[in-house]
C-alpha cells in the first residue's frame, strides 16, 4: 500500500499540479491509462469545485490518496462552505442546467462516494475499484 499526501493552495495551476502528481503517482501503481484517466478526472472535478464554490480565503485542500491492491481511496478535505447536500443522491436532468454537473460526473466516474462536514472541514472521499489486469479484460 502506498500513500501520497498533497496540500493545495487557492489558484488553479498548484490544482493542476497536484491533480497531475496524484495521476502519476497511480500510473506508477500499475493503472492503466484509462483509469488513471478517470481517477484524474474527478480528482480535477472536485478542486475546481473547491476554488469555484469556497469562499476567498478558504480555497485550500488537503488531499491523501491510497493505494492498496483492492483500489484506491481519495480523500479531499477543505474549509470552505459547508456542503448544501451531505447525500449522495440522484442529480435530475433538469438540476444539471443550474448545478450539479461536477456530483454528476464523479456519480459516474467513481465506483463510490462520501461527502460529510465535521469540525468545520468538508471531508469527500472518492472509492476506484482496482482495475483488472489487461489480460483479464479481453
Amino acid at each position: 500500500m502506498s500513500t501520497l499526501v498533497l496540500e493545495v493552495g487557492n489558484d488553479a495551476e498548484q490544482a493542476a499540479q497536484a491533480t497531475e502528481q496524484l495521476t502519476r503517482a497511480i500510473a506508477e501503481a500499475g493503472w492503466q491509462t484509462s483509469e488513471c484517466f478517470r481517477v484524474a478526472v474527478c480528482i480535477s472535478e472536485v478542486l475546481t469545485n473547491i476554488l469555484r464554490h469556497a469562499e476567498l480565503g478558504t480555497r485550500q485542500a488537503a488531499l491523501r490518496l491510497r493505494i492498496s491492491a483492492r483500489g484506491l481511496v481519495l480523500r479531499i478535505r477543505d474549509h470552505g462552505r459547508a456542503f448544501e447536500a451531505l447525500e449522495t443522491s440522484p442529480v435530475s436532468q433538469a438540476s444539471l442546467a443550474e448545478n450539479g454537473r461536477g456530483l454528476a460526473i464523479l456519480s459516474g466516474w467513481c465506483d463510490a462516494q462520501r461527502r460529510y462536514r465535521r469540525d468545520g472541514l468538508n471531508t469527500q472521499l472518492l472509492f476506484f475499484s482496482s482495475p483488472r489486469p489487461a489480460s483479464a479484460q479481453n
